[in-house]
């Protein structure tokens, strides 16, 4: 993922434009990022495999951002 601090130059950096985070993202890790973007782009941290979703992680996702 990417560092918070990162994120916080960004979100500074753009303003009020939408920002959308695409890497790094997991359930666990999510939550801390909520208020500096705008929308998240989530595969691997979601998945069981490369092709496979793992239903309890997307409900956790889910939980973490609502």
């Amino acid at each position: 993922p990417p560092s918070i601090e990162k994120i916080r130059r960004i979100r500074k950096s753009i303003g009020n434009f939408p920002l959308a985070i695409a890497s790094g993202m997991t359930p666990e890790n999510v939550r801390e990022f909520t208020c500096l973007a705008d929308c998240f782009l989530v595969s691997t941290g979601i998945n069981y495999d490369f092709y496979n979703l793992n239903p309890q992680k997307v409900a956790d996702f889910v939980k973490k951002i609502s």
